[in-house]
């Protein structure tokens, strides 16, 4: 019967029994056959999915790499950037406190003159010592 199958089969189809599975079922089965052909199918697969896994692993760790790349790349430029404003900032703040500083003695003087001028107005003697004034170094020495 099975040889009549087989016979059919091969009239339909030439190339349908050439090997493999089919034709073991058709011939009737031989346990060894069977688990011989499938262990060479998945033989054959095994360096190939492994090939797969590491390409896919590898490309994860690539990617991670270039992450932490372009992240320490770009905490850098922040670092930098910060230091600069930062660096801005107190040019900025001294010369706005040297603008305020120079503002403040002049009012000083200007009232000590005010004074001055109206004590000498009504005739009164003015003992009032002047305002201090700033020592021309004194930038150098605030540095310090």
């Amino acid at each position: 019967m099975a040889t009549a199958i087989a016979a059919n089969i091969r009239a339909k189809n030439p190339h349908a029994l050439a090997g493999g599975v089919c034709q073991e079922i058709i011939q009737g089965w031989k346990g060894h056959i069977s688990v011989q052909n499938v262990t060479k199918d998945i033989s054959a697969f095994i360096p190939v999915g492994a090939a797969f896994v590491a390409m896919i692993i590898g490309g994860i760790d690539l990617i991670m790499l270039l992450s932490d790349f372009i992240e320490a790349r770009r905490e850098k430029r922040i670092a930098a950037a910060t230091e600069a404003a930062k660096a801005e900032g107190i040019a900025e703040g001294k010369a706005e406190g040297i603008a305020e500083g120079e503002a403040r003695a002049y009012r000083k003087f200007a009232e000590w003159e005010r004074r001055r001028k109206e004590a000498e107005d009504r005739g009164e003697e003015f003992t009032e010592p002047p305002p201090i004034q700033p020592e021309e170094n004194s930038q150098e020495n605030s540095k310090e």
